[in-house]
């Protein structure tokens, strides 16, 4: 398993690139499967991928957005856990989220999108513990005008149903950006959906205080 972990690590071009938001949005799913598989097989692996998975977050961050990521013990590094990982990356890097100025790539997410993304990210312990600063520097990114949504400092209020919202809420806030004031008219569809997320309600309620 530790022999076929690294060629599999190796194989998936994440090692040495010089570009790891490509090579991350080029991995196919059949080697995802084989990454988590063998990574989480092996007991030299999974002491190390703390390390591992710090180095390939660290290469994603952006700007003035840089933390240092929590971890997981080595029994916590899972088939599942690691799927969810690659996969969640995968989405991430090929949509285009940490471009600079990402409001395009946000409001062009899909619902097929949002729904894998925040799939994947709530089944993993890993990115949940680490969702806050990661939204920091996706909405970072991003020009959101005078609004400002801070995280959860509780892990697990990060629901697959709360992670949703906050990307469908986020393609709707992105669109009144020039000009804010427009919110108030805004549908009660586009309404319902900001509600159903807990962060963005807090901040339509400051918003409103102003």
């Amino acid at each position: 398993n530790l022999f076929k972990g690294f060629s599999t690590f190796f194989k998936s071009g994440l090692i040495g690139s010089d570009d790891y938001m490509k090579s991350l949005s080029e991995l196919e799913d059949e080697t995802i499967e084989e990454l988590a598989s063998s990574l989480s097989g092996s007991k030299f692996i999974k002491q190390n991928l703390s390390e591992i998975l710090k180095m390939l977050l660290e290469e994603m961050q952006t700007g003035d957005n840089d933390f240092t990521p929590e971890v997981l013990e080595e029994d916590e590094w899972t088939e599942l856990e690691l799927t969810s990982i690659f996969k969640a990356f995968k989405e991430i890097a090929s949509s285009g989220l940490l471009d600079e100025g990402s409001t395009d790539a946000i409001q062009q997410l899909s619902d097929k999108q949002i729904d894998d993304l925040s799939t994947y990210i709530s089944s993993s312990k890993f990115l949940t513990k680490n969702l806050t600063p990661i939204m920091d520097m996706l909405l970072g990114s991003m020009d959101l005008g005078n609004i400002e949504i801070k995280g959860f400092e509780d892990s697990s209020k990060w629901t697959k149903q709360e992670i949703a919202s906050l990307l469908k809420g986020s393609k709707i806030v992105v669109s009144y950006t020039d000009d804010l004031t427009q919110m108030v008219k805004m549908s009660e569809d586009d309404l319902d959906i900001l509600m159903t997320s807990d962060l963005i309600s807090n901040v339509l309620v400051d918003f409103i205080k102003e």
